[in-house]
């Protein structure tokens, strides 16, 4: 009996054996589908396909650039000569070119204040390669001292757009120097109707200076007048400020008709040297 018993595992471990290598020569069978060819070779077409994959994406990522590309081109074709308008309609000043003063000047205005009768008075023009021109009359108690007072009549041209009246800009085009404690003082009422006040110190002459200013502005013709005196007290300078505007004459508008036209209603409001406190 177990002799029996024996003989039928020893069968069964020879037929278990059979059926592993029969299962194992399967496995190591090629496939008909797939060629005998080493691993690395027959992952070569999954490679390919990869390589055809990216480049056709990088060709779509390429036209899409390209044509967000000429489109921002267009809009900027399309929106510059807007860009260009509003660059031009900003204020613009090149007043850091050269202005160059007249050698032979023909005054176009005229200021005989009786104020300063005892004053040596100039008169010189500046002219910018814009267009632009000063004509400034000074007061000085000899022509070698520096002014103690001066009118500027300003017309730009292109070279600026807009107008500083504040009088840190005035006194970098005039004579003054060192400006300081710089404060509103009230109006004066003119000719040209009400003009505001400017209460500051200058060290022109070395030691602070009380002086007052004025500045008035006009769209239509485009100008600014400005003016300071530095002598006296307040009240005397005020005084020379309202001698200086209601005494302004204008000599000669060439064809500036519109000039000509401010001037004339300004002489109808003239009333003389006063101020108001």
């Amino acid at each position: 009996m177990t002799a029996r018993i024996t003989e039928a595992s020893a069968l069964l471990g020879e037929n278990h054996r059979r059926d592993n290598v029969a299962h194992l020569q399967v496995l190591m069978k090629p496939d008909p589908h797939q060629p005998n060819t080493p691993q690395h070779v027959r992952l070569r077409p999954t490679l390919v396909n990869f390589v055809r994959e990216f480049r056709a994406t990088s060709v779509r990522l390429f036209a899409y650039v390209g044509g967000i590309g000429a489109l921002a081109l267009i809009a900027f074709h399309q929106l510059s000569p807007l860009v260009a308008g509003l660059h031009t309609s900003l204020p613009v000043s090149n007043e850091s070119r050269a202005w160059t003063q007249a050698s032979r000047p023909q005054p176009a205005f005229s200021a005989p204040v009786t104020y300063f009768s005892d004053k040596s008075e100039s008169y010189d023009i500046f002219r910018h390669p814009d267009g632009g021109r000063r004509d400034i009359l000074s007061w000085a108690p000899t022509p070698e001292d520096p002014p103690i007072a001066q009118l500027e009549i300003y017309r730009p041209g292109q070279e600026r757009t807009e107008f500083d009246t504040g009088i840190f800009k005035i006194s970098a085009r005039g004579d003054l120097a060192h400006v300081q404690d710089v404060e509103p003082a009230g109006l004066l009422e003119s000719k040209f109707g009400p003009v505001a006040l400017t209460r500051f110190s200058s060290h022109a002459s070395g030691t602070a200076q009380p002086c007052l200013s004025l500045a008035r502005t006009f769209d239509e013709p485009r100008l600014l007048i400005t003016a300071w005196a530095c002598q006296g007290e307040q009240r005397s300078q005020r005084q020379a400020l309202g001698c200086m505007l209601d005494r302004l004459t204008l000599l000669s508008a060439g064809n500036d008709l519109k000039l000509a036209e401010l001037f004339a209603r300004a002489e109808l409001r003239r009333a003389g040297c006063r101020t108001t406190d």
